[in-house]
């Protein structure tokens, strides 16, 4: 991982966080399915190491996403808007998620 990247490999991880949080996961239930340690998942979305392309696979598949999502708002900290439009943001796309997932 090198250390340019850091920033990039932070926001990678916290979309991991997000859509497993979203999907009612925890980590080692997530971690299990995807066949990879608890530990391992946690360094991957706190950066402290790299995942590779299989695991982001793997991880999109359990959770139904398309694996773009987790490069997705790459620097949002810098769009202009504040901590709490963020979370705002973040719990409407939860809602959408989890509606969307209802039978």
């Amino acid at each position: 991982m090198q250390p340019e990247h850091i920033d990039r490999y932070k926001a990678v991880g916290r979309n991991i966080a997000f859509y497993r949080k979203s999907m009612g996961y925890s980590q080692d239930a997530l971690a299990d399915k995807v066949g990879i340690s608890r530990t391992h998942l946690s360094r991957i979305e706190t950066a402290s190491c790299a995942a590779s392309l299989d695991i982001l696979f793997n991880l999109a598949d359990v959770l139904d996403i398309d694996p773009c999502l987790f490069f997705q708002n790459i620097g949002w900290k810098s769009d202009g808007a504040t901590e709490k439009e963020h979370a705002l943001i973040s719990d409407l796309t939860k809602c959408v998620i989890r509606h969307m997932r209802e039978p």
